[in-house]
This record gives structure tokens, sequence and C-alpha cells, in this order.
């Protein structure tokens, strides 16, 4: 079975650059809303990694968290919190195990 990187590895070196920023930072919702990647490497990423993430978000009163909890493809549920600090900074808590039993006070799941 191919790796995301396997694939990528047929083209140019700058196409898994492009690819990392499409997913992270203008969170396309899926390969064809890329608009620097090829029509035949948008379609094999979308064969053999769709891009499928069920999400609901939940934003805090103040606005200053924002949890999203994504159903994955074996209908696990995980979370992730976006935490803006009154100092400018931002952090974000994802958890790495299903149902996470920490229980953090700062954090908008706990």
């Amino acid at each position: 079975m191919d790796t995301f990187e396997d694939i990528l590895d047929k083209y140019p070196k700058f196409r898994l650059d492009q690819a990392k920023r499409d997913l992270f930072k203008d969170l396309i919702g899926n390969w064809q809303d890329s608009t620097v990647l090829p029509k035949d490497l948008k379609g094999e990423l979308e064969d053999k990694f769709p891009i499928d993430i069920s999400a609901e978000t939940v934003v805090s009163k103040e606005g200053d968290t924002i949890k999203a909890v994504i159903e994955l493809e074996d209908g696990v549920v995980i979370e992730t919190v976006l935490m803006r600090h009154r100092d400018g900074r931002n952090t974000v808590c994802t958890s790495s195990q299903a149902g996470c039993p920490l229980n953090c006070a700062f954090c908008a799941t706990g």
C-alpha cells in the first residue's frame, strides 16, 4: 500500500509542501479544493487518501475556546480544543486517545 509520501514522491519535491499546506494551513475539505495541485494528483489523493472529517464544533460563550469533536471512520470519537489566551497566545490540545480522561481545568472538554 502506498503512503502519502510515496504518491507524492512521483512528483516534483515541491508538491509535498503544497499538499501539506493545503491540508494544514488552507484547511481544504477535499483534494478537489486544492488550487495548486495538478488534476491527476488530486484524483489519486482523493482516491487513496480522501479527506473525510466528520466534526461538530462548539465555541465557548466568550469565544476563547473552540472544541471540535471528530468522529473517525471506525466510529471512535476524538476531540481537539483551540484555546485563545488573553496574552495573545493560541494553544491546541489534541486528544491522543479516544475519550480523554484528564479533565484539565483549563480545557473546554474538561
